[in-house]
């Protein structure tokens, strides 16, 4: 986008340049010269209302070529982020209070794995279809997350979603802590 910016900036001085070369010196120029300037000017306007709508469409529509690709297109490659696998005995567990916005019976689940930008959980097969979710987590240390996002993929039983919004650092740091504390051996007894 910026490089479309500094293009259309670069044809709009070309352009008023084109313009004030017209109005000086159009009247005293006739032949290739003058079909020079109407081209330069004409060529100019064209490209700047082409750059300049294409920007605006970009705005409008909340399009960014830079940007990462959608959150769909990027979620099979989610494994490169950081992830916490829980053992089965220190699973937190996600509580999901609203489905497609609207306000469920509060449904319990244990979180298999989580991330910064989503989770994957094991469904008992009371969750039924839905595209988006709302709710909590709640850690085995009694703290809770608000978290809302939507489904990705079910595969069996487990099912597979991504947050509207990333969660913390500390908190998965925090987290991690807490599943090393509890996955070290206990220390050997000396004699």
């Amino acid at each position: 986008m910026r490089q479309q910016l500094k293009i259309t900036i670069c044809l709009a001085v070309i352009l008023i340049l084109a313009i004030g070369l017209k109005i000086l010196y159009f009247p005293r120029v006739h032949g290739h010269m003058a079909f020079y300037f109407h081209s330069t000017f004409w060529i100019c306007g064209i490209l700047i209302s082409i750059f300049s709508l294409h920007l605006l469409w970009r705005s409008v529509t909340g399009r960014n070529d830079f940007k990462a690709p959608s959150s769909r297109a990027f979620w099979p490659n989610r494994r490169q982020t950081f992830r916490i696998i829980y053992p089965a005995f220190i699973r937190p567990t996600l509580i999901v209070e609203m489905i497609d916005g609207i306000k469920k019976r509060q449904l319990e689940f244990p979180i298999i794995d989580l991330s910064q930008e989503g989770s994957c959980f094991i469904d008992d097969g009371s969750l039924g279809q839905m595209m988006t979710f709302s709710g909590r987590i709640h850690f085995n240390t009694g703290d809770a997350l608000a978290i809302a996002g939507e489904f990705i993929r079910k595969n069996d039983n487990h099912v597979s979603v991504q947050f509207n919004r990333a969660i913390s650092w500390p908190v998965l740091l925090e987290e991690q802590r807490r599943v090393l504390v509890h996955m070290k051996p206990p220390l050997a007894r000396r004699s």
